[in-house]
């Protein structure tokens, strides 16, 4: 997992989330489990941004792996910036590899694998067309 490949232009979409006081454990510095949480957000408002809002009624998308390899640690107060791009498509699931910045230089980088999931059946199902489109486009 290496979000640099490609090259800083290889990440076209960015969010901007504040650090919390509450992320903060006892050694001072932003926990694990926030760090997390971060990458999920950025996940979430890169797939809302494609047409993926978790109130669609026929599809949804579930996370069948994460992980994370942590490169510096991050202390409150600040803001950091979560670059998310689409690694690869399959055919019921894509792969999402992000990096998470503050100041300038990576803290970690993640890589995750996301299924379309039926919300009738509960089951997996191929990628619609519009989902394809909306990965490869933006």
């Amino acid at each position: 997992m290496n979000p640099e490949t490609g090259g800083e232009a290889a990440f076209r979409h960015r969010h901007r989330q504040t650090l919390r006081f509450a992320d903060v454990d006892v050694l001072g510095h932003v926990n694990n489990v926030a760090i997390f949480q971060l990458f999920e957000t950025g996940r979430v408002a890169f797939l809302a941004e494609r047409g993926l809002a978790l109130g669609r009624p026929d599809i949804t998308v579930v996370l069948a792996r994460v992980a994370v390899d942590f490169a510096a640690e991050l202390h409150w107060p600040g803001e950091v910036e979560v670059a998310t791009r689409v690694a690869t498509i399959g055919r019921t699931s894509f792969t999402l590899v992000q990096g998470l910045y503050h100041e300038g230089r990576r803290a970690a980088s993640s890589e995750a694998v996301c299924v379309a999931v039926d919300r009738a059946s509960g089951g997996p199902i191929g990628l619609p067309e519009w989902l394809r489109r909306a990965l490869t486009e933006g």
